[in-house]
């Protein structure tokens, strides 16, 4: 079993699918990394030399924004949002529903009673 960015890549699986496992990565994100460092997308990943693991990930790196890194990023954009009051902001801190979607026969999920988090103070 490989690993890449903290995340095990399984050995059975084709390389393109295998990276999806990486949170940022897609499919079409995927498939691209195959090409750029000279592998199919069909390509085992346990047949994948060290060598192609570093120019995967040096690739990965270089290109795109994964992980932890990217769900930091994500947190701080919320937070931001919330910082500044706006509406989507608010949504995010009643944990409704953001982006218009109707609440009255839905979002049991997002309605639901979860425990308080900590409110920022207001200004």
């Amino acid at each position: 079993m490989s690993r890449l960015l903290g995340t095990t890549l399984p050995a059975s699986k084709n390389l393109w699918v295998a990276l999806q496992r990486v949170y940022g990565l897609g499919e079409s994100r995927a498939r691209s990394l195959c090409f750029a460092i000279g592998a199919t997308p069909f390509t085992k990943t346990s047949e994948l030399r060290p060598f192609h693991l570093s120019q995967l990930y040096a690739a990965v790196e270089a290109r795109y924004t994964v992980g932890n890194d990217l769900r930091a990023a994500n947190r701080s954009a919320i937070q931001r949002l919330i910082a500044i009051r706006s509406y989507r902001g608010m949504r995010h801190l009643q944990r409704l529903p953001v982006r218009g979607q109707r609440t009255h026969s839905n979002a049991r999920t997002q309605k639901k009673m979860r425990p308080p988090t900590s409110r920022p103070a207001r200004p």
